[in-house]
């Protein structure tokens, strides 16, 4: 079945209502993918990883060149524990906006998370500079 919006819809599981996110072909380029991001905060927050999971990555199927869809599935692999896999979608997110300051706030963490002392704070040196409005210095950008 192709991806549409109206594959969405409320199911009920263990008697309660929550958002569920089928999958599909890629679709056209709209808002879709934001309230797939919408839906997949709202899953994950009723504990429907997988279907987290999906909404995220169907966001990013129909806009691959987003970088708020790639910095929510960072967000959310980060939320679930995946570090290397929330680094490189935050790295994904900072190539396709190297403005992206809350890119570098998320970087920064995971940095240090893995104990990568150096790089996390190159990375919370550029969320500060972006953060001010003013472009960190070329040195920092390296």
């Amino acid at each position: 079945m192709p991806w549409s919006a109206s594959a969405w819809c409320i199911s009920t599981r263990n008697g309660s209502s929550w958002p569920h996110c089928a999958t599909g072909g890629a679709g056209q380029r709209t808002g879709l993918g934001l309230r797939l991001a919408f839906l997949g905060d709202a899953c994950f927050a009723q504990g429907q990883v997988e279907e987290a999971r999906r909404c995220f990555e169907k966001a990013l199927e129909i806009d691959p060149e987003d970088p708020q869809g790639h910095f929510n599935l960072a967000e959310f692999l980060y939320e679930s524990g995946d570090l290397a896999g929330a680094e490189a979608s935050c790295r994904q997110a900072l190539r396709h906006d190297p403005r992206f300051a809350f890119a570098w706030l998320t970087l920064g963490n995971l940095c240090l998370d893995q104990e990568q002392v150096q790089e996390a704070v190159q990375c919370f040196q550029k969320f500060l500079s972006w953060k001010r409005g003013r472009p960190p210095r070329r040195s920092a950008m390296k």
